[in-house]
């Protein structure tokens, strides 16, 4: 059957309630969300987007993953104002299909992943694991020339919280506050985040890393004994994230 077409006032105030429902989203996202239960499509999703931005309905802002877009409170004013005019049954149907979408898209927003391919063949596994405005962790593998990995995404939204653990836990073992900072190995910098914290890069070799590591602790002695702790476990850390992505296996 097909999909009704709705006047443009009643998709923007879609994509509105749709905003309230699935929180902060990208346009693929919405789209994703939308295209399954009505005729909106992306173009209708990013030209609406574009107005309801420049009628201060809509915020956008910038996330690993692209641009993200969140309501603010003259778009809540103007969903409550006119929220009726969105079907009874359609605004049902929004609400069950966002319980399934909603978990699904935060999950991803909190631990983005990608491959970049490299100019040798290779490629390049970023992760990363997202708190609010802190980046806990930010890791980059350089694999093998004939080794792939397949649905990144899955793969690291499975095994992310069982790596930062294992990662935090390698680096701060055996911590005590009273002991005095020695030098860091050359592979390791400490240096102060934006949010009162301290930030750890690590990488395995210079001046071509193939693991590196980007470790946000609490403060500057921790984040110095974790780096000074970088080369003993160095092999191991890399080992461990290496064998828990390639175990991961797809539910079907």
């Amino acid at each position: 059957m097909e999909r009704k077409q709705r006047p443009e006032s009643e998709s923007r105030l879609i994509l509105l309630y749709a905003l309230v429902l699935l929180d902060s989203v990208s346009a693929e996202e919405l789209a994703e969300f939308l295209s399954g239960i009505s005729s909106i499509n992306y173009f209708d999703v990013m030209l609406g987007l574009t107005d309801l931005e420049k009628a201060g309905q809509v915020v956008s802002r910038q996330h690993p993953l692209g641009t993200l877009y969140s309501i603010t409170p003259e778009g809540q004013y103007a969903l409550q104002s006119f929220r009726n005019l969105i079907p009874h049954s359609f605004r049902i149907q929004m609400e069950e299909a966002a319980v399934r979408l909603r978990k699904q898209f935060q999950h991803v927003h909190q631990s983005p992943a990608q491959v970049i391919p490299q100019k040798d063949g290779c490629d390049c596994i970023h992760l990363q694991l997202l708190e609010d405005k802190l980046t806990l962790l930010d890791l980059k593998m350089i694999l093998e020339p004939d080794e792939h990995m397949t649905f990144i995404q899955e793969r690291w939204n499975a095994c992310a919280l069982d790596i930062y653990q294992y990662i935090a836990g390698e680096l701060t073992r055996g911590y005590d506050a009273a002991l005095s900072a020695s030098t860091l190995p050359e592979t390791a910098q400490c240096i102060p985040g934006k949010y009162g914290d301290w930030i750890l890069l690590l990488q395995d070799a210079l001046p071509s890393p193939v693991f590196s590591i980007q470790l946000s602790l609490a403060d500057a002695s921790l984040c110095a004994y974790s780096a000074q702790r970088w080369p003993v476990t160095a092999e191991h850390i890399r080992q461990h994230t290496r064998k828990t992505l390639c175990s991961w296996t797809r539910s079907l």
